[in-house]
Order: C-alpha cells, then sequence, then structure tokens
C-alpha cells in the first residue's frame, strides 16, 4: 500500500487570521520551551560545578578497560 492509496482528510482552508493565530501560539510555546530548557541547563551546570568543587581530588580521569577477546 502506497500512501496514494490513503483518502486523507482534506482541511477547509485556513482563515489568515486564524493562521497567525495558530502561529503566533507555535511560536509562544517554542519560547517557553527555550526558556525551559535554558533554566535546566543552568541548573545542570550548576550541579556539576558543585560537585567537582566538593571532589577533593586536584583532576579526575576516566579509562576505559580493554574489551577485545583475548582469544585470538
Amino acid at each position: 500500500m502506497t500512501t496514494a492509496d490513503v483518502d486523507l482528510p482534506v482541511e477547509a482552508p485556513e482563515e489568515p487570521q486564524e493562521k497567525a493565530r495558530e502561529e503566533s501560539d507555535v511560536s509562544e510555546s517554542v519560547r517557553r520551551w527555550s526558556q525551559t530548557r535554558r533554566k535546566r541547563k543552568v541548573m545542570l551546570q550548576r550541579s556539576v560545578s558543585r560537585e567537582l568543587a566538593d571532589d577533593s581530588a586536584s583532576s579526575i580521569s576516566i579509562t576505559r578497560e580493554d574489551t577485545a577477546d583475548s582469544s585470538g
């Protein structure tokens, strides 16, 4: 089955005022989402900074153990 075989509902043409209002609503939603994302990012950065400041180690190193099969 292809998309040509499917009957999609036909929407009535939108009035310019309605379309403008919907675009405004979308813009407002994106603005609020961006603001919330920035706040969460700042909170995360502060949390990580505090954890690193509380750590008595002067440096942090992360190593990965060799996971290759040695039978070969």
